[in-house]
């Protein structure tokens, strides 16, 4: 039992990076209304969204700004 103690804590910072990692990771949210795509690697400029902001920290009453479709219509891109 000793030795799967002392791997114990390379496991829990293997985990920790990993998600760290996956916290990272930009992904990609298509509109289901009109087809728009936010990327949020790059943001939305003509919107105001800095690049590098998540979807998730949308208010829940921001809506698409090409056809007003709410967040909810939004779909995460497969991949990213």
């Amino acid at each position: 039992m000793k030795h799967k103690e002392k791997n114990l804590p390379v496991i829990k910072c293997s985990l920790l990076k990993q998600l760290q990692e996956s916290e990272n990771v930009m992904s990609k949210y298509e509109c289901s209304v009109c087809g728009w795509v936010y990327d949020e690697e790059e943001g939305f400029d003509g919107g105001g969204i800095a690049p590098g902001t998540k979807f998730e920290d949308f208010a829940e009453d921001w809506f698409c700004p090409f056809c007003s479709a709410g967040k909810e219509k939004f779909n995460k891109l497969r991949g990213t």
